[in-house]
């Protein structure tokens, strides 16, 4: 009697087995770094979105108080002056201050009445003010035309231990007209 051995090994090889694990690891590996390098972006482009949000904030702050003002003065390049609407004089201006390393940081400042200041971004914010600017121009030469109010701030702050620069800008028209008659 012949007995019909037959091979019905079915499964795997202990080499296959190894080198289907090793190709998944290694995928799973590549994978992961770049998921891990993705939240990373992630979080250091929503650090950096707050802060300028926060800048642009402040910065709106003070395009509506400038819309409102009249009678503009900007005796530097750092401070804007004007009428506001009740009619006390307010200023804005970019005032230096030390900073906790020791080197200069401006802080960006508002002046009510000339007697008082208040600090409105050193509490909200971990971006550093390095240079401010109010541009005041008229369209012509004349000091009966409407102003245009460009203000320019330069900010940095700090990620992960990285510092990133950055710049706001805006441009503000007072709703009243300058019309002398």
């Amino acid at each position: 009697m012949l007995i019909n051995k037959r091979n019905n090994n079915k499964g795997f090889t202990l080499i296959e087995v190894l080198v289907a694990t090793s190709i998944f690891v290694l995928t799973m590996m590549v994978l992961s770094q770049i998921f891990i390098s993705v939240i990373r972006s992630e979080k250091l482009a929503y650090a950096l979105l707050d802060t300028e949000n926060i800048i642009r904030n402040n910065l709106e702050y003070m395009a509506r108080a400038i819309r409102m003002g009249t009678k503009f003065s900007s005796p530097n390049n750092s401070q804007i002056c004007f009428q506001n609407s009740g009619g006390k004089e307010q200023c804005f201006q970019f005032q230096e201050e030390p900073g906790k390393s020791g080197e200069s940081v401006e802080s960006l400042v508002e002046i009510l009445d000339g007697n008082s200041n208040f600090l409105i971004d050193a509490s909200q914010s971990l971006a550093k003010i390095k240079k401010g600017t109010f541009y005041l121009d008229y369209s012509d030469s004349a000091s009966n035309r409407q102003p245009i109010i460009r203000i320019q701030i330069w900010a940095q702050t700090e990620v992960r231990g990285q510092n990133y620069d950055f710049k706001v800008e805006t441009a503000v028209t007072p709703r009243t007209l300058n019309i002398n008659p």
